[in-house]
């Protein structure tokens, strides 16, 4: 999967966004990428030109194999671009392809398959959340069943919602998205839980999806975890008392994610850690203050991947340890006062610090990450 994640940015503007893609390669090592998430600020009808151009810098310096996504996001730094860069060891046994205009990599050994899809953006950012979330999930059921998946292998999932709690007509952003990803969950037995997952805000009107599906072979059992977090109650368990819709007769349907999802492939450990806030049960705390909101998602994040909690989920006792942190922040304001904190605990940890909407408007901060495994206990 993957080996090593790191952060770089460059404050080359983007009007010469292919320049700064260029300084960004520079300092990596290109014949060990995987795959590359951009982070910038666009406008709707700029991001599909955006998008192009870095990609036509990466397949050229790189290759046509590697995954790229785009986020609109803002950086609280000066720079004007951001990529998170995703490293392996294992280049040469990944099988690359396209299907449908979307690069996916795939991977196995004897008895896994795995598969890493790129954002998939949708074609339409004046539609509503509603159609454009059905047009990605049809594209991305179609690949998985082109390559011999089912809906529920997938184990994690990012999804990047423009306006995430803004509305449209009278239906929350957020809300609409989740009643359609219900829908394209419906239909399959999720026997290993459903996927990690980050439902966060995006800077521009549309949706993008990616993630990554994991099946086991004949004659292969379990390796798949779902984990839940005792201090919270799982997300697709909410009541409807937290979940947001102007209609009170409407049917609204919850977050389908898991807390997290730990996977065994080729021999070591992958824990995939959603997009976590300072939600205790199912109710926002701590709702004026960055800072406890801060310390009390580092408090969930700790002891959903402690050994504690992994034994509470029958899991193999492996030492989880972050290898990448995401945090995303509802207002610039906040960055020193968090990021001093994030820092404190986990001084070695690479992050990026991201500004935008949260999925609940009085959440301040959400944190999300990546734990590797090299090494069962």
């Amino acid at each position: 999967m993957v080996s090593h994640i790191y952060y770089l940015q460059t404050a080359i503007p983007l009007s010469d966004v292919k320049s700064a893609v260029h300084a960004l390669l520079a300092e990596t090592r290109k014949n060990k990428i995987s795959g590359l998430v951009f982070f910038a600020s666009c406008p709707n009808d700029g991001y599909p030109f955006i998008l192009q151009c870095i990609k036509d810098v990466v397949y050229e310096e790189v290759g046509r194999s590697v995954l790229v996504t785009l986020v609109p996001e803002l950086l609280v730094s000066s720079a004007s671009l951001c990529v998170e860069v995703y490293e392996v060891e294992d280049a040469a046994r990944r099988i690359s392809g396209v299907y449908d205009s979307i690069h996916y990599q795939c991977i196995e050994d004897d008895t896994q398959v795995l598969v890493e899809i790129e954002g998939i953006p949708s074609s339409d950012f004046t539609q509503a959340v509603s159609i454009q979330s059905k047009e990605i999930f049809d594209k991305l059921q179609r690949l998985l069943y082109e390559l011999g998946f089912e809906v529920s292998d997938i184990v994690r999932q990012w999804n990047y919602i423009g306006s995430i709690t803004g509305y449209r007509e009278t239906i929350q952003n957020y809300q609409a998205y989740n009643d359609a990803r219900s829908l394209f969950y419906q239909d399959v037995q999720w026997c290993y839980g459903y996927p990690a997952a980050t439902g966060i805000g995006a800077h521009f009107n549309g949706i993008i999806v990616g993630g990554i599906a994991l099946k086991n072979k004949v004659g292969k059992e379990g390796g798949i975890y779902a984990l839940n977090n005792p201090l919270q109650i799982a997300a697709h368990a909410y009541s409807s008392e937290v979940l947001v819709d102007s209609n009170r007769n409407a049917l609204k349907t919850t977050p389908k994610f898991e807390r997290a999802k730990l996977v065994e492939f080729a021999g070591d450990w992958y824990c995939f850690i959603s997009g976590t806030a300072s939600i205790r049960g199912e109710k926002s705390t701590n709702a004026l203050s960055p800072q406890q909101q801060a310390r009390q998602t580092i408090e969930n994040i700790r002891y959903l991947i402690s050994k504690e909690n992994l034994k509470r989920h029958a899991c193999p006792a492996v030492s989880l340890d972050l290898c990448n942190l995401r945090v995303y922040i509802k207002d610039k304001a906040f960055y020193e006062e968090i990021r001093s904190i994030v820092e404190a605990e986990f001084p070695d940890v690479p992050a990026v610090y991201l500004v935008t909407d949260i999925c609940r408007t009085e959440l301040l901060v959400e944190m999300e990450g990546i734990c590797i495994c090299r090494q069962k206990n």
